[in-house]
């Protein structure tokens, strides 16, 4: 389960810290808030491509974590780091891989 989302410098989001519970969660908001957005980091986060136009205008990098809860209890803290040099940073718990094994 996705329990904790932190999103710095990503496209519109300066920074953000979101805690989901368990059960339904639900976001809501006017067109253009940045839900789509929201989903895009994690996707990033989880493997998907990334591209350094996703950096916020005015910095250098984006950080995207997100902490999960597995099925038998483990805890995963995800990290993806992604440069205006469009260099990939992957970590699972503060462990370097690469965007093969983070995938």
């Amino acid at each position: 389960m996705l329990n904790h989302i932190t999103i710095k410098d990503f496209a519109i989001i300066k920074d953000l810290d979101l805690d989901l519970h368990e059960g339904l969660n639900i976001m809501t908001g006017e067109t253009g808030a940045g839900k789509s957005i929201i989903i895009e980091a994690i996707s990033m986060a989880l493997g998907s491509r990334a591209d350094s136009d996703y950096i916020r205008t005015g910095s250098d990098r984006a950080v995207i974590s997100v902490s999960i809860d597995d099925n038998n209890g483990n805890e995963y803290v995800i990290r993806r780091e992604i440069t205006s040099q469009g260099k990939n940073l992957c970590k699972i718990n503060g462990e370097l891989v690469s965007l093969a094994e983070l995938s």
